[in-house]
């Protein structure tokens, strides 16, 4: 980050797109506690919320739940391995296996073209495999966000989706909730500004005790100076 702030004269912060767009989440709306937030990008993408916070740490390797395994003998992911959520969910896997661009892809999918249907149907059992898989460890609501986020509609994305996810619960009790991101693919972009006021008011609060304390002390020995001697 050093080599890049050299060039840069404003400040700059590192920080994942996920992560940063699950901030804006939790910004809109302060009730969020437990949730885990996938982002349906060229490249997928998820981090956890926990307690109204985004779930990070140091070790970059962190929150990269698009690289759990779906299938040990699917296609080769960049990141080395076999079978990853990567290679069945990112938007870039749609591109490459119907052969043409988004825009194209959900018009023929609104028009019920066969090859389109199938492909989008199978892009959400494989979600629908993902987020059962990520519920086994965390049950709580899922946020989906992301790029393709902006080409679905209730009808012929969540109501799918859930419809999917009651057929692979292996639980009587359906416990949990799937929604659309509020910002959609904007949310990364507000996520990072959030940092940036965060740390604005931050500074400014710190400024305000500054001034408080000094107004005290100011006032105090006033009433030492003033105040004290008129007693006697």
């Amino acid at each position: 980050m050093k080599r890049f702030q050299k060039y840069i004269k404003v400040p700059c912060l590192l920080v994942h797109d996920t992560e940063s767009a699950a901030l804006a989440e939790i910004w809109h709306d302060t009730t969020i506690s437990n949730a885990i937030y996938l982002a349906l990008n060229r490249n997928f993408g998820g981090t956890l919320i926990l307690n109204g916070k985004v779930h990070s740490t140091q070790e970059p390797r962190s929150s990269v739940i698009e690289h759990m395994c779906l299938d040990p003998n699917g296609p080769l992911c960049y990141c080395g391995k076999r079978g990853c959520i990567e290679v069945f969910c990112s938007a870039d896997h749609l591109v490459d296996k119907a052969g043409m661009d988004i825009s194209a892809f959900f018009k023929g999918v609104k028009e019920n073209e066969k090859d389109c249907l199938l492909i989008w149907n199978e892009y959400l059992d494989y979600l629908a495999l993902a987020i059962d898989n990520i519920r086994s460890v965390v049950n709580c609501d899922f946020i989906i966000g992301g790029y393709l986020v902006q080409f679905m509609t209730d009808n012929d994305f969540f109501s799918l989706l859930n419809e999917l996810l009651k057929k692979r619960n292996s639980l009587s009790i359906f416990s949990f909730k799937t929604r659309p991101s509020r910002f959609k693919d904007k949310s990364p972009k507000l996520g990072a500004a959030m940092l940036f006021i965060d740390e604005f008011f931050l500074n400014l609060s710190n400024i305000a005790q500054s001034m408080i304390l000094w107004i005290f002390s100011y006032l105090l020995g006033l009433y030492f100076v003033i105040v004290k001697p008129t007693t006697h």
